[in-house]
């Protein structure tokens, strides 16, 4: 397996983690929500900047998709995720959908 694949592999476990967060009907766990959300960043913004470079009819979504995930990140703070914990879960599901679209 190449290592491409294994992150693509990784990002997918870090977003069914993300997902089960989201299921929750109130915020708990604000650190581990905080360490998906860094691991997410962490391996996301690598994995889609090479994924572009590899197949270049894919560079306008992966770079679309690092500009909804950085505006995503920057807009929810761990304070505003508990004070809106349902509007995020809403935001966040459908990131996490275009997310999972674009890995499949």
């Amino acid at each position: 397996m190449s290592e491409f694949e294994s992150d693509r592999q990784q990002l997918q476990l870090i977003l069914d983690q993300l997902q089960r967060m989201l299921d929750r009907p109130e915020p708990s766990g604000a650190s581990l929500l905080a360490q998906i959300r860094w691991e997410l960043a962490r391996r996301l913004f690598p994995y889609l900047t090479v994924d572009a470079m590899l197949d270049p009819r894919r560079q306008a979504a992966s770079g679309a998709l690092l500009d909804q995930v950085r505006d995503h990140f920057k807009l929810w703070d761990s304070g505003r995720i508990d004070s809106e914990w349902h509007t995020y879960r809403n935001e966040t599901r459908g990131l996490v959908r275009s997310l999972q679209n674009h890995l499949a």
